[in-house]
């Protein structure tokens, strides 16, 4: 208990004022028919084994339940509405000044509204206000209303947890046959967990808003700890799904009920045995729509002392669930639960790493259309985009010198991506097509150039620089080459990095941490995935599908090769090593299941074969066209997110310029673009590209080609100091040494060259 806390809350207690619920509703809605726990059965001789039967299959196909008779008198649990009302009736700066720290994984505090995307675009209507252990590790500032009533609250919080979750983890431990205790002593009080008595309250809104959201509140998931307890809930709006081939239907919470759902981690401990209940949350009943629906809630999260492993179960091993090596891994579950809330509000800083490399450049159209590609030959295809003369040649670069008047040497590369040419990608870059309009031309151009600023210059070289080579532009690896040079040789004439550059013309914050990065790896590669994992990479390991046989014709090798990949992080990785599983399969999804609920069914088979990781799919779908590629992927992410799979959709083809990609947020079309920044010219665009992203709150990539230099590699890294995307894609190079090197060294020397500057000020 929080020292003072208590002292002053007996001394300052004002009187509350009584909490009244609302109407149930009068409209016929389809409650579901649950399982309902007696917990006074529990210490009567064979109460709890009694229990325990009645819960068994419920507990196992359903992962939902009611209880009843626990130990909490009506008034008491009225008195915790009645807090929750007085907190959110506060002004909303004094909740917000309450904040929880999200960034760390921990819901202790204040949760403001409109922080997930429910839908492409449009953000919740859930607040609340969470109250960890009364333990000193958890000790934070209070608002008055909660202070105030502090004792009062510690009595219910600990009921909650050592006389209702302790009762049901040993009914749990028996329907497993495991020791009785072995589930509670991994949730003892006293013990480091994030369980917490959470008041909710989701925000009303208009008809008309309402129908923008599809009547969601809440879209269709599972719980990230142990078990969650919801108490009475008069307003009808909470639906389960008992089945997969079931409809939603309506949980009923009347007085004296609690509902209770098991959560994510149960179903691991028992390698899928448990249910994790699905469950969302929608608009209520027209007779109950305009008012706010307020919410109390526990949520039971794992200790340090639980391991995240199968439990050794009797059970398990005579039903097939217990599977040699899966309960050899030995991670603190906590540490797990933390990570799953984590990700959704910071970025993990990278560790350093070293090295430098390039790529060649590859016939995307000759490389799907052939049975036979090897990637280790060519001789087999013949090339069919244009420009190829052979399907694998060398990526080709040019390298431009501004020798500045202030004596140094300004260089950016110009260079482009493997798959050149595809989904309406520049051809081909040939370094000998371009020479003489860079002499011709350009050159002229810089002589008189004035580098002071950079964003003017850049807007010049993405014109239309018409009669050259009898396009509208440059050719977009020229705009990407001179466009670096041209930055950095701004950050040269100021003395500063080229972050403080682009902080200074676009007004952005300097990230102080390193930006998480995507390492790439060949899937037969063993060895490089092991040393990304050793060097706990943010996310990996990208292990490109780019032939409908290299994900098999049922898509079982690519299902095989996550759940591989998932395995060896959770053998070799270190505790506390949570990364996001990335695989990019070039559209061959969409070739082998055309059907968008086909697709997305698959999808959920490999968020499944991903746990306990999260998994980014990089274009499922290539189109024959971008309206199309926008329109399918769009369609495909709003499954996804209504049936709750957890996979995050990345787009790619297609999306190659900055309109392309304003078009693609704009749409919600997925959860990422790849910002491949050869594609998009001029690197002031890729600029524009992540803070638009931002700004639509679609997350990003700011990505390129492993055939890139260690040149624009490091001004990408300045980049990504100064914009904040998601992650950046390691690059140049293939493997987790050389980009992983140059990116992350890049980083760290100018964060520290920044804040050297700013301690001068």
């Amino acid at each position: 208990m929080a020292p003072g806390a208590v002292s002053e809350a007996t001394t300052t207690v004002k009187p509350l004022e009584k909490y009244i619920h609302p109407p149930e509703t009068k409209e016929d809605v389809n409650y579901t028919d649950l399982v309902t726990l007696d917990l006074s059965e529990f210490d009567k001789p064979g109460g709890k084994e009694k229990l325990a039967e009645q819960l068994k299959e419920a507990a196992h196909t359903v992962g939902f339940f009611y209880v009843t008779n626990f130990g909490l008198t009506q008034e008491q649990v009225d008195r915790q509405f009645a807090i929750a009302k007085a907190f959110f009736a506060l002004p909303e700066d004094q909740r917000r000044s309450f904040r929880a720290p999200l960034e760390e994984g921990i819901y202790n505090g204040y949760r403001p509204l409109g922080m997930i995307e429910i839908l492409p675009g449009l953000r919740d209507n859930i607040e609340f206000y969470n109250i960890m252990k009364f333990l000193p590790q958890y000790d934070r500032v209070h608002p008055d209303i909660i202070r105030e009533h502090y004792e009062e609250i510690e009595r219910f919080h600990r009921h909650c947890h050592e006389n209702i979750a302790y009762k049901l983890f040993q009914i749990l431990a028996l329907i497993l046959e495991i020791p009785e205790d072995e589930l509670k002593n991994g949730h003892l009080y006293e013990a480091d967990c994030d369980s917490g008595l959470r008041y909710m309250c989701y925000r009303s809104r208009s008809p008309e808003e309402n129908e923008k959201f599809k009547n969601l509140y809440s879209r269709g998931h599972t719980d990230n700890g142990t078990i969650t307890f919801v108490f009475q809930q008069p307003v009808a709006a909470l639906q389960v799904k008992k089945y997969e081939d079931s409809d939603w239907e309506y949980c009923r919470i009347p007085q004296g009920t609690m509902s209770v759902n098991i959560a994510d981690l149960l179903t691991i401990l028992s390698n899928g045995y448990l249910k994790s209940g699905v469950h969302r949350v929608i608009v209520p009943p027209k007779d109950q729509q305009d008012q706010n629906r307020l919410g109390l809630l526990y949520f039971v999260r794992p200790s340090d002392r639980l391991k995240l492993r199968t439990v050794e179960s009797p059970l398990l091993r005579r039903l097939g669930y217990y599977k040699e090596g899966i309960n050899e891994i030995d991670i603190p579950a906590s540490e797990w639960t933390r990570a799953r809330i984590k990700k959704n509000w910071s970025r993990s800083p990278s560790d350093p790493n070293e090295g430098a490399g390039a790529e060649d450049c590859r016939d995307l159209q000759a490389v799907r259309q052939s049975p036979q590609y090897n990637p280790l030959r060519d001789d087999n295809i013949s090339p069919r985009t244009p420009g190829f003369k052979s399907v694998v040649q060398p990526g080709q670069v040019i390298s431009i010198l501004l020798h500045l008047p202030i004596g140094g040497v300004a260089v950016g590369d110009c260079v482009d991506v493997i798959f050149s040419g595809a989904a309406s990608r520049d051809p081909l870059f040939v370094a000998d097509e371009h020479l003489e309009v860079l002499e011709s031309v350009v050159r002229p151009w810089l002589l008189g150039c004035d580098i002071s600023s950079f964003r003017r210059n850049g807007e010049k070289v993405e014109s239309g620089w018409l009669g050259i080579h009898k396009r509208p532009k440059l050719h977009s690896a020229i705009r990407y080459g001179l466009t670096q040079a041209l930055l950095a040789a701004t950050a040269q004439v100021h003395g500063c990095t080229i972050a403080e550059v682009i902080s200074h013309e676009w007004g952005t914050r300097i990230s102080n941490r390193p930006i998480d990065i995507l390492a790439s790896c060949h899937r037969n590669d063993t060895l490089q995935l092991d040393r990304m994992i050793m060097k706990q990479v943010s996310l990996l390991p990208h292990a490109s599908f780019v032939h409908l046989s290299d994900v098999g014709p049922d898509g079982s090798i690519l299902v095989d090769y996550v759940r591989f990949v998932a395995g060896r992080v959770r053998a070799r990785g270190c505790s506390g090593y949570w990364p996001r599983l990335h695989f990019d399969v070039y559209g061959t999804l969409g070739d082998l299941f055309p059907q968008l609920d086909q697709l997305a069914a698959f999808l959920d088979k490999l968020a499944h074969a991903a746990q306990p990781y999260d998994i980014l799919i990089e274009s499922p779908i290539i189109a024959s066209s971008k309206a199309e590629q926008i329109r399918r992927l769009a369609e495909l992410r709003m499954l996804l997110l209504l049936n709750s799979t957890r996979v995050k959709t990345v787009a790619d083809e297609w999306c190659n310029t900055l309109e392309d990609i304003k078009e693609f947020a704009d749409a919600g079309a997925v959860d990422y673009v790849q910002i491949k920044m050869p594609d998009l010219g001029g690197i002031d665009n890729s600029i524009e590209a992540v803070l638009y992203c931002g700004v639509k709150g679609t997350g990003c990539c700011l990505g390129g080609s492993a055939n890139e230099t260690e040149i624009s590699a490091r001004i990408t890294a300045q980049i990504a100091l100064a914009t904040n995307p998601d992650f950046l894609l390691s690059k140049p190079g293939i493997g987790a040494d050389e980009g992983l090197t140059i990116l992350t060294n890049e980083m760290l020397r100018g964060i520290a060259l920044t804040k050297r500057r700013l301690s001068r000020i």
